[in-house]
């Protein structure tokens, strides 16, 4: 299901019921923030017992079984396992595609996956949007740098001058990864 800006808090207040969720965009610092967003509410809702597994490319094309593996396994530790995923990792989003297609989506554990930007005919996208226990958020780059730049000094408390303002605005591209 596709997860715009305005229903974002409305998907973060039942994140419960997406155990696969997509976030791709041009604009990295954006997929990570919203990838931190849902993990600390995850964390939160699970009693701080959530374990995060960083899922590795390079195990995934030695053994078929490893996706499977990680994706139902239960943790001896917490209530909850995440299984993080770097789509940018793989050499072509059909050799994941095909594992994501054949998860019984009851069984499995939380999985974030994010990426790059994906056009919007993509298989992964596509597969995303047609199920509804899936969710794709897409991160659009940042059109108004100067409200990202006050954002971090507030976030920060710091304070800079619209001299030193109008400078960074102009040396920042639009990607919050590289803003904050």
């Amino acid at each position: 299901m596709l997860i715009n800006d305005r229903e974002y808090n409305k998907f973060m207040e039942n994140i419960s019921l997406s155990k696969f969720i997509l976030i791709h965009g041009q604009d990295r610092g954006k997929v990570n923030e919203k990838s931190l967003e849902i993990i600390k509410k995850l964390h939160h809702l699970n009693q701080n017992s959530l374990e995060i597994i960083y899922f590795d490319p390079d195990e995934f094309y030695k053994s078929e079984n490893y996706f499977y593996d990680l994706v139902y396994q239960k943790s001896f530790f917490s209530k909850l396992t995440l299984i993080k995923i770097n789509l940018d990792l793989f050499k072509t989003e059909k050799d994941i595609l095909q594992a994501l297609e054949n998860l019984d989506i009851n069984k499995a554990n939380y999985i974030i996956i994010e990426s790059k930007y994906l056009s919007k005919n993509s298989l992964i996208t596509n597969l995303f949007k047609k199920n509804n226990a899936c969710a794709l958020i897409t991160c659009y780059q940042e059109t108004n740098v100067k409200q990202s730049i006050i954002k971090y000094l507030k976030l920060y408390s710091l304070s800079l001058d619209d001299f030193s303002i109008s400078y960074l605005i102009e040396r920042f591209g639009n990607d919050t990864l590289i803003t904050k």
